[in-house]
């Protein structure tokens, strides 16, 4: 196994041990950070599934995309954004373990739950 391949699977290891088995949920935040912070909730954006100035609209691990061929409905004047491929364990593969992400589900909705109850 040459140098660089080697980094990058003990990245990977690091990386999954950091997660707690949790790796789908971690992607909840950069991909929905926006419904923790109400954007979702006011003006025009009460109706969109997604955030358009994300890289949500190219996340392939949706709920609502499960079975599907189509991805989220954008604008026509939509501009999207220079993405770039996935190049980690988490991003690649290891989201997949627990499943497909909800485009409702609100990041660090438990902890901010707790946090406001003490």
């Amino acid at each position: 196994m040459d140098a660089t391949r080697n980094s990058r699977v003990r990245a990977g290891q690091r990386q999954k041990r950091r997660s707690g088995g949790n790796e789908s949920r971690i992607l909840v935040d950069p991909l929905n950070n926006w419904r923790k912070h109400g954007e979702d909730k006011r003006g025009v954006a009460r109706d969109w599934r997604i955030d358009p100035y994300s890289t949500a609209a190219v996340f392939p691990g949706w709920k609502e995309l499960v079975g599907k061929e189509t991805i989220f409905r954008v604008r026509e004047t939509y501009d999207s954004l220079l993405v770039w491929q996935p190049q980690s364990w988490l991003l690649l593969t290891g989201w997949r373990r627990h499943g497909a992400i909800g485009c409702r589900e609100v990041p660090n909705a438990m902890r901010s739950a707790l946090t406001k109850a003490r």
